[in-house]
């Protein structure tokens, strides 16, 4: 492979872009749909005062049992998989949001394993089966949860698209979505290891989820645990302003009175250049597309000078495109967590977990 297929990859990224931003796109009088009653100036304030004191504003608090845990059973084709679901411990004001949602995916033999990743998902999906797909090479070898996003999944409103609560014309959702899936993280990983005697020993994510475990995890409110960040962007300003997903936020953004030079001011805390360097230190492994047209460059170049990763593994590919490297994604990511001692023993059926529901 080499620079031959940059021109069908960027073709296929730009067939993605533009029906990804037909969808999205809104009629100027819904621009002001997801502002709460303070309306444009609450949230101006929210985002403000969140960029003052990222890391005070994203704390989860001390790790505690979630409220309302439910465990059930779904049939998989290979292997066995625990539907999860609990009340989210910081909640937003919307029921269907704020009740969680996660997919633990178990191997389907050996010995009862000891440990598991949890993954999480890039924007604008809500196919459970989509990302149980790109997960199952990692699955065979070790249980992998997969942690439904706030307004993703069931978490989703009927009448709203996936993720475009999370990001639209107003920006402090972006940050109070965020907040709320590192809370959500840490009760899953307490559910996980409570209830099914499985510790987190990796955490990895793909595109807004790998932007999220990063941040998070220079913030300091992730476990010294390795960390695969596939496609992860690096400035939300950035991306939005030259990059392909940008149009129909923008243009809510711009509705509402909100400018290029306001955007940046209002989210320049969510640059992931000026916080991962705290994760220098940190086993992390970065997997990029060649060509991401999503946070363009110099966003990736400034993403890995600011963490210096372990392992970095640049491929042939955008950023949606991305998916279709699954064998080199895994090869890499398998690589990364057998170096860092972070798979332990193989995986085993329901049946040996400490669970009851689980089996």
């Amino acid at each position: 492979m080499g620079a031959w297929l940059r021109i069908p990859v960027l073709a296929a990224e730009s067939l993605l872009a533009a029906s990804g931003n037909r969808r999205y796109r809104q009629r100027p009088e819904d621009y002001a749909r997801f502002l709460g009653p303070g309306g444009l100036e609450a949230a101006r304030r929210e985002c403000l005062a969140a960029s003052r004191d990222l890391a005070a504003y994203m704390n989860p608090g001390p790790a505690r049992m979630p409220d309302g845990l439910s465990v059930r059973r779904i049939p998989r084709r290979r292997g066995h998989a625990v539907g999860i679901a609990f009340d989210s411990p910081c909640p937003v004001g919307d029921p269907v949001n704020d009740r969680v949602h996660a997919r633990l995916l178990l191997p389907a033999g050996g010995e009862p394993a000891d440990r598991v990743v949890v993954f999480h998902h890039a924007i604008r999906h809500d196919r459970w089966r989509f990302w149980e797909r790109f997960v199952t090479p990692l699955a065979s070898r070790v249980p992998v949860a997969i942690l439904a996003g706030p307004h993703h999944f069931e978490r989703r409103r009927p009448d709203e698209l996936a993720g475009q609560a999370l990001c639209n014309g107003n920006p402090a959702r972006l940050y109070q979505g965020v907040r709320q899936w590192c809370a959500d993280q840490q009760a899953l990983s307490v559910v996980l290891e409570r209830e099914f005697g499985l510790p987190t020993c990796a955490v990895a994510g793909f595109s807004l989820g790998a932007f999220q475990t990063l941040l998070v995890a220079s913030l300091g409110f992730l476990p010294r645990v390795p960390i695969v960040s596939i496609a992860s962007t690096c400035c939300y300003s950035w991306g939005l302003l030259r990059g392909w997903i940008g149009p129909p936020i923008l243009e809510a953004l711009r509705g509402l009175g909100i400018d290029d030079r306001e955007l940046v001011r209002l989210t320049g805390a969510l640059d992931l250049a000026r916080h991962a360097t705290a994760l220098r230190d940190r086993d992390v492994l970065l997997i990029q597309g060649r060509w991401d047209p999503v946070d363009p460059a110099p966003s990736p170049e400034r993403l890995r000078e600011a963490i210096r990763p372990r392992r970095c593994v640049v491929l042939d590919a955008g950023h949606g495109t991305l998916v279709l490297r699954r064998r080199a994604i895994h090869r890499a990511m398998f690589e990364f967590l057998r170096e860092c001692g972070a798979l332990g023993r193989r995986a085993a059926s329901p049946a040996g977990y400490r669970t009851a529901a689980a089996s």
